[in-house]
């Protein structure tokens, strides 16, 4: 799906078991009956790839079939991802569509952090691409972030980035949240100071 050198397969079956062992019973009937099965399929480092690693060592790449999808996709990836120490590249396959999905990690108290997740839309499986860009692991997972979420490239820092995009995302959901409350508040004088906040709320934005 990805045309990645030959040297990064791995091609092994994940057990799904291995995800929802220590959960809630709700999580092990969503894997049973949603997901078909989990493919470690590349792992992309200086072993696999002449390239050099910095922060991280490695970048993983899933492919996980699903029987059925809905609205808890994001959270079960999320669950999958917070198991793993090292980034991970989803690729989610639906019937012929598939998705990206990936996440920003650090590393904070000796554990690994998401601090925020990002998600390609569904596309065609014949019309996906994401390419190979970048001369070590880090390099390659910045690049795969920046296709996946295509506005989260502000300067150079990764980190700056993703804590630019959070501010901006926070401040539409805030103004989204507001622009409710004008529709639906019968007072005029209310609708007026809704309304200069979210002015306020939209400079920001600039």
């Amino acid at each position: 799906m990805l045309n990645l050198p030959k040297s990064t397969h791995v091609g092994r079956v994940v057990s799904k078991e291995r995800f929802y062992e220590k959960e809630p019973s709700k999580i092990k009937e969503y894997f049973v009956t949603h997901i078909e099965k989990i493919i470690w399929a590349n792992k992309i480092s200086p072993i696999t790839l002449n390239i050099n690693s910095k922060a991280y060592n490695e970048l993983q790449v899933f492919e996980i079939y699903f029987k059925s999808v809905n609205k808890k996709i994001n959270a079960i990836i999320r669950l999958i991802d917070s198991k793993i120490p090292y980034p991970i590249l989803f690729l989610i396959i639906y019937k012929n569509e598939i998705k990206a999905i990936t996440s920003f990690k650090k590393i904070k108290d000796e554990k690994t952090v998401i601090v925020e997740q990002f998600e390609k839309n569904w596309q065609e499986l014949e019309n996906f691409k994401l390419e190979l860009k970048g001369n070590s692991v880090d390099a390659i997972y910045e690049n795969y972030l920046y296709q996946i979420e295509t506005s989260l490239h502000f300067c150079d820092n990764l980190e700056e980035n993703v804590d630019k995009y959070k501010q901006i995302k926070a401040l539409k959901a805030e103004i989204e949240k507001i622009n409710r409350k004008i529709k639906n508040e019968p007072s005029i004088a209310k609708r007026q100071e809704l309304a200069r906040r979210r002015v306020i709320l939209d400079g920001k934005l600039l």
